[in-house]
C-alpha cells in the first residue's frame, strides 16, 4: 500500500477520533465535524501520520540520517510550522458565544454529567433567540418553555411583544419596578405559574380584571404588594391551584371567590380581612389556608389559628344561623316602633318602593305588617346581591339613624348587647 493511502486511512482515523470527541461536548456546531476534517487536511495534506500528531524525535549525531536530512532547511521550517499548528488545533475547539460568532477554548478533561449540564445550560443562555432558533428549533422552543426569571432587576414596563411567547408556562419577575401591574401579561394564555411578589421592588396597589384571561394559570403569588382588593372575577381562574397573597392590605373576598373549587393553597395572612364569606366550606379541595394577622371577627382569630377548614366553616355557618335571628329580632322592633312618616322615608333610604298592593291594603292591613313584609322583600332583593345578613344589618340601622328613628336604634343597640351573651 503506498505512503499516500496510508496517510489517509490515517487522517480518516484522526477525524473518526474527533468527531466523537466532539459529541461530549455540551453543544455541538452543525457543520463543525466537517470543518475539522478541512483543517487536517489543509494542514497536513501529503505528510506522513508520524508528523502530524507527534514531534519528530531529536537527532543527536551528525551521523544520524534518514530521508528527512537531505531536505532543504525552508522544507524542515514550513514542516516544523505546520506540525506546531496541527498541535495546537488538537487542543482547541471552536464555539459559539453570544459576544462574538466562534472563540477558541482549551480542551478540557471528561466532564461530569452535572458539569455538562451546567455548561450546557450556560451556554444557551448565552445565546440571542434569534442565535439559538437557527442552531436548534427544539432547544429554541423548550427555553421558551422554560422558566422565565426577570426578578431583582428595575424593570418598569413589560414589552407588549411579550404576547409572542406562546409556549411559556412560567414567569417570574418578582422584586422589580413595575408603576402598574403590566397588563401586557394577560395575553400569555399558556401560562401556568406567575411570580410578581414585590419584596425588594415597587408596591403594587390593584390587579387588572384582565387578570382572568390566563385560564391555564396555576399558581399566582402577588406576595408583599399594597393590593387592597382582589378582581371581582377572580373565580374565572377555574385552574388556580395555588394562590399567595400575604402582606397586602386585602379586606375582603369578591362572591366569585367561592368558585375557586380548585384553590388548594391559599395565604392571606398579614391583610385587612374583618370576615371571611361563610361559603367558603364550598372551596372543598383547599389543603393549606392562613389568615394570621387579619384583624378578623367573623371568625375570630382563634378559631382561624388552627388553620382547620372545617372548624372555620362551621363556626361561620352558626354565626349566620345566629345573625339570622337576630336580624329578625331587629326586624319586629322596627315593625311594632316605626310611625307611618317614617315608614315612608326608610322605604326611600332602602331604595324600597311600596308597591300598589301595599297602598290597597294600607287601611286593611296594620302598619305592623306592612313594614314587615316590606323588610322581608327588601331582604330577598338584598340576598340577590349576596350581601351577608351581617351587612343588611348595618345597612338597616344606618338608614334608620339618617332618618332620626332613635328610640328604634336604641332598642336594637341594646339587643346588640344582649346577644354578646345570649345563644341562640
Amino acid at each position: 500500500m503506498s505512503e499516500k493511502e496510508d496517510t489517509s486511512e490515517e487522517l480518516e482515523d484522526i477525524t473518526s477520533q474527533f468527531s466523537k470527541e466532539s459529541r461530549s461536548w455540551s453543544v455541538e456546531e452543525p457543520g463543525f465535524t466537517k470543518e475539522t476534517s478541512n483543517s487536517l487536511t489543509e494542514a497536513s495534506d501529503g505528510k506522513p501520520s508520524n508528523q502530524i500528531c507527534e514531534t519528530p524525535p531529536r537527532k543527536e549525531a551528525l551521523s544520524i540520517h534518514d530521508d528527512t536530512s537531505t531536505s532543504s532547511s525552508g522544507s524542515k521550517s514550513k514542516r516544523n510550522e505546520e506540525q506546531r499548528k496541527t498541535h495546537q488545533f488538537s487542543e482547541t475547539i471552536p464555539r459559539y458565544d453570544s459576544s462574538q460568532s466562534k472563540t477558541e477554548i482549551s480542551q478540557s478533561p471528561s466532564l461530569s454529567v452535572t458539569e455538562m449540564t451546567a455548561e450546557y445550560q450556560a451556554f444557551i443562555d448565552s445565546l440571542s433567540d434569534e442565535t439559538l432558533g437557527k442552531i436548534s428549533p427544539q432547544v429554541f422552543e423548550e427555553n421558551q418553555k422554560g422558566l422565565g426569571s426577570e426578578s431583582e432587576n428595575q424593570i418598569q414596563k413589560i414589552p407588549s411583544e411579550i404576547c409572542n411567547l406562546k409556549g411559556i408556562q412560567k414567569l417570574n419577575i418578582s422584586s422589580n419596578q413595575f408603576i402598574y401591574f403590566p397588563i401586557e401579561l394577560c395575553q400569555l394564555k399558556s401560562l401556568e405559574e406567575l411570580n410578581i411578589s414585590q419584596t425588594n421592588g415597587r408596591k403594587l396597589t390593584r390587579l387588572p380584571e384582565e387578570l382572568s384571561n390566563m385560564i391555564q394559570l396555576k399558581g399566582l403569588d402577588i406576595s408583599n404588594n399594597a393590593v387592597r382588593e382582589i378582581p371581582r372575577n377572580i373565580g374565572e381562574l377555574r385552574s388556580l391551584v395555588s394562590l399567595n397573597a400575604c402582606n397586602n392590605q386585602i379586606s375582603y373576598l369578591p362572591p366569585s371567590f367561592l368558585y375557586l373549587s380548585d384553590l388548594q393553597q391559599l395565604d392571606l395572612s398579614g391583610n385587612n380581612l374583618t370576615a371571611l364569606p361563610t361559603g367558603i366550606y364550598n372551596l372543598f379541595s383547599l389543603k393549606e389556608i392562613n389568615f394570621d394577622g387579619n384583624p378578623l371577627l367573623r371568625p375570630p382569630m382563634e378559631i382561624c389559628k388552627g388553620r382547620q377548614l372545617y372548624t372555620i366553616a362551621r363556626y361561620l355557618q352558626r354565626a349566620d344561623e345566629r345573625d339570622e335571628k337576630i336580624l329578625e329580632k331587629i326586624f319586629k322592633i322596627v315593625a311594632k316602633n316605626i310611625t307611618e312618616t317614617n315608614f315612608e322615608f326608610l322605604c326611600q333610604k332602602l331604595n324600597l318602593a311600596i308597591s300598589e298592593t301595599d297602598m290597597s291594603t294600607k287601611s286593611t292591613v296594620s302598619l305592623s305588617e306592612r313594614v314587615h313584609q316590606a323588610l322581608d322583600r327588601w331582604k330577598m332583593e338584598s340576598n340577590d346581591l349576596s350581601l351577608t345578613t351581617a351587612a343588611l344589618r348595618d345597612q338597616l340601622t344606618r338608614a334608620l339613624t339618617i332618618i332620626g328613628a332613635y328610640e328604634i336604634i336604641d332598642k336594637i343597640t341594646a339587643l346588640k348587647l344582649f346577644t354578646c351573651a345570649i345563644k341562640f
